[in-house]
């Protein structure tokens, strides 16, 4: 009987010592954090972070700050506060409505704005937004957390707005070319930004100023009889999700990373403070979780880079990935594994809808095609269908967005 008890207990502590192995990093989980190396300095991050400094002071200067002491948890517990009295205002009011509301657009062109009253009360927001567009790089220079600091993208979204306003205020005048060029300018000048983009919401929030524009385009368009270059379809770089994806598997690496041996792993209402390292390792793996979550993060670049036409195709057959690990080995890794994260293609179909929009525009506006002519980039010849004034192409995914519908009559 002792015998059998000494084996058993032996039988246990060398499982027990061998469940403290983890596996190596996979390269798949390499080449997404290679992507997070530390590149330098980047201005134009530091100007965004700091784009809501008070007038006068320098905003590069307080996005150092900011990134000083949410990169530091000694300090303030890492939370850095800046009175909202201090920030640069914005503007508010009915000319800062939602696109997709149905009348918000036909209110821009109603003349209701007082345009020029906004570009002269708020010119230090817009010399601001002017100078972060100058910008020819971008690097988030902040490690990637849950509890991450974003820049507040608002700022630069109302002097978009404002942008617009005085476009449509140049048409209205009469101005028609002048009307056209400009906004055919702040369109490259976002698109640029967007491409140099490295985070999800920096990436969202500028490619729905660029459908805001080609919506203004075109109903200016529709009322005139102006000649217009077609626009360049957007490129496999413009779509491309590389660094977004390194960015966003970032959040959970370093995450999973920090939960290895952790004292309060099972802590729960103070219950089971100060579980053994080893114990935790045991039943906890993070580069096992990490590696299986890896081809998750390396499916929206691959599918980021197709024609629209292909991405329709890839989604049609796509099998949906469920990352597991060893029951054994790594049981409350799997647990973790079995949270739904978010579904990133639909992120990446965004990209492809205005894609797919820069199209509906063109064969409307540029080649001059009847709505029976149509071709949709996704599944070919098809006649849009009219919804509240906007033309709109078919997808395959479902969206509330308007990033397929084209506005052409108010």
């Amino acid at each position: 009987m002792f015998k059998v008890v000494f084996f058993v207990v032996l039988a246990f502590v060398f499982l027990f010592f061998a469940l403290q192995h983890d596996d190596e990093i996979s390269t798949e989980t390499q080449s997404l954090i290679a992507r997070l190396a530390d590149d330098g300095n980047s201005e134009a991050y530091l100007y965004l972070l700091g784009i809501y400094a008070q007038e006068g002071d320098d905003p590069i200067a307080l996005g150092k700050q900011i990134l000083e002491v949410s990169s530091s948890p000694e300090l303030s517990d890492g939370l850095f506060v800046y009175p909202e009295s201090k920030k640069l205002s914005l503007p508010e009011g009915d000319g800062f409505c939602m696109f997709e509301d149905d009348d918000c657009i036909g209110y821009l062109f109603s003349g209701s704005v007082r345009v020029s009253a906004l570009i002269e009360h708020y010119n230090e927001l817009l010399e601001r937004s002017d100078r972060f567009f100058q910008y020819d790089e971008y690097r988030t220079m902040a490690q990637p957390t849950a509890d991450e600091i974003y820049p507040e993208y608002k700022y630069l979204l109302r002097a978009h707005r404002i942008r617009l306003l005085e476009g449509i205020s140049s048409y209205k005048d009469g101005d028609v070319d002048g009307a056209v060029g400009s906004l055919l300018t702040q369109f490259s000048i976002v698109r640029r930004a967007n491409e140099l983009q490295d985070n999800l919401v920096g990436k969202v929030v500028l490619l729905l100023a660029q459908s805001d524009i080609l919506d203004v385009l075109s109903v200016i368009l529709s009322e005139t009889d102006t000649q217009i270059e077609e626009i360049p379809r957007l490129s496999a770089s413009e779509k491309g999700f590389g660094r977004v994806s390194a960015r966003e598997f970032g959040v959970l690496y370093y995450g999973l990373k920090s939960l290895d041996k952790h004292p309060d792993f099972f802590e729960i209402d103070g219950d089971f403070s100060d579980a053994p390292e080893r114990l935790v390792r045991a039943l906890y793996k993070p580069n096992m979780t990490i590696n299986a979550l890896a081809p998750l993060y390396l499916l929206p670049e691959k599918l980021a880079v197709l024609s629209p036409a292909e991405f329709a195709q890839e989604l049609e057959n796509l099998e949906r990935y469920i990352p597991s690990t060893s029951i054994i080995r790594n049981p409350i890794g799997n647990i973790l594994l079995g949270i739904e994260g978010p579904a990133y293609e639909r992120y990446v179909a965004r990209f492809h809808d205005l894609d797919v929009k820069i199209a509906l525009f063109n064969q409307l506006h540029h080649s001059e095609l009847a709505a029976s002519s149509l071709i949709n980039p996704y599944y070919g010849s098809e006649i849009p269908r009219l919804e509240n004034g906007r033309l709109c192409f078919s997808g395959p995914l479902e969206t509330k967005s308007s990033l397929r519908c084209l506005v052409v009559e108010l």
